[in-house]
């Protein structure tokens, strides 16, 4: 067997993301070089992209033994994914005290730091990583993201552009032909192209900045998703708004393009000059969702507890259901605004006095139309939190210890985006202790 060209089999099949057929490649291999630790390794992370992590640990652990940095890089995502941070963060010191110029394994650790809420020690690791390799965009990503969370937004925002390279061979920007805007052309009378990015809540919170164009005196093309399209258009009747994946944007006319998230930087925003909101919903929904309710004395109260997003972060966003409905009481109606819920979930909210909506929740318009008729939304980080309080309902956002997203910064206990917003901060992954906090507060507001 010719080692080299079996292996380079086993790394095709991996590059081609068929990790399933690269492992056969690398147990060839092993089955005569069973001490090769670079072989070892690459099973390691293919087991690992198939998230078979147990499997994969004993291959990768063969290769550190070996002094491998890359081992511990892979190591240390593992430990990460199963909630281990402080080994993980430890695994990968352990990669750069072996390579000490391994961009990537600065910026893991820096991102272990800000993902603890330290972005004041981590960004001095991922300006040391993109110094080491300019072209690493996960690094820069990490580096805006921690300026951002500190709040420092100019500099957040100068490297910001890197999202559209983050864990991606190439641009997931889209290519539009024209000028891009960049908030130094004259854009009166202009047609500026927005068009949004990353999740609902984001284009709730950004939205704002459309406000700012017309100012300006452009006339804007927006190019929004469906659950928001009537929510949008209700509050810029003057914005020709299409549908992504629903519109045809082929002879689309324009002056300038420009994602919706770039704004901010188009702008200079700095904490201090965050533009306001102030979004509302017609009558007609509200009046529908009062009738809906019906009459009550009681304090009525929207809840959130789980986010749709199924990826890494979110779980540590998560509160349990049951925990959270230690905020019930005699003088509190509760609404279900979650609009995926489980049969055993719906009954054990029903069990509880809470009333559930699910899918009949509809649009954006329609749930900021119930929401109106709240006294108060409390609810885990999520689109519900960004969508009631920029509608001017009473908000208070339920924050994870680790891994809080670098919009609602640090140690602070209200927002800049959100005047009517209150942030809840959960210590030492104590979601109990958290809701203790909310119902002591929730006794003063009765009063």
């Amino acid at each position: 067997m010719d080692l080299q060209t079996e292996l380079d089999l086993g790394n095709q099949c991996y590059i081609n993301k068929n990790y399933e057929q690269a492992i056969i490649h690398y147990d060839k291999l092993l089955a005569v070089y069973s001490d090769n630790f670079i072989i070892c390794h690459n099973k390691g992370l293919s087991l690992l992209k198939l998230d078979r992590f147990d499997e994969a640990i004993p291959y990768l652990q063969l290769a550190m033994n070996n002094g491998y940095a890359e081992s511990w890089l892979a190591y240390g995502s593992i430990l990460r994914t199963k909630g281990s941070y402080k080994e993980a963060m430890t695994a990968f010191a352990n990669a750069f005290l072996l390579e000490n110029e391994n961009s990537a394994a600065y910026s893991n650790y820096g991102n272990s730091l800000r993902e603890f809420g330290k972005p004041n020690i981590a960004i001095p690791f991922f300006q040391l990583a993109t110094q080491l390799n300019p072209s690493d965009m996960t690094a820069r990503l990490n580096l805006s993201v921690a300026h951002l969370m500190n709040g420092d937004l100019l500099n957040g925002w100068k490297y910001y552009d890197a999202r559209w390279f983050y864990e991606s061979d190439i641009s997931f920007k889209p290519i539009l032909s024209g000028i891009e805007y960049d908030g130094t052309q004259d854009i009166k009378d202009k047609i500026v192209f927005v068009y949004v990015e990353q999740g609902l809540g984001d284009c709730v919170q950004f939205g704002r900045y459309l406000t700012l164009l017309q100012n300006q005196g452009a006339h804007i093309v927006f190019l929004c998703r469906k659950p928001l399209a009537r929510f949008f258009r209700y509050n810029y009747p003057n914005i020709k708004i299409y549908i992504e994946t629903e519109s045809d944007l082929t002879n689309l006319q324009y002056h300038y393009h420009v994602p919706l998230m770039e704004l901010p930087k188009c702008f200079n925003t700095t904490i201090d000059t965050i533009p306001s909101v102030n979004y509302s919903v017609g009558d007609d929904i509200i009046n529908y969702w009062h009738k809906r309710l019906g009459p009550t004395n009681k304090k009525r109260i929207g809840i959130v507890w789980s986010s749709n997003r199924n990826n890494f972060i979110t779980r540590f966003k998560n509160i349990n259901l049951e925990t959270l409905l230690k905020l019930k009481s005699d003088n509190i109606e509760l609404i279900s605004l979650e609009y995926d819920v489980s049969p055993e979930q719906t009954k054990l909210l029903q069990d509880n006095g809470v009333i559930v909506y699910g899918n009949e929740l509809g649009d954006f318009y329609s749930v900021a139309g119930l929401m109106k008729n709240l006294d108060l939304v409390i609810s885990i980080d999520t689109a519900t939190v960004h969508l009631s309080a920029s509608i001017g309902v009473h908000t208070w956002t339920l924050l994870s210890d680790y891994a809080c997203d670098w919009r609602w910064f640090i140690n602070r206990d209200d927002s800049p985006f959100y005047s009517l917003m209150k942030l809840y901060r959960q210590k030492g992954n104590d979601w109990d202790g958290l809701i203790e906090h909310v119902k002591k507060d929730l006794k003063i507001l009765d009063k």
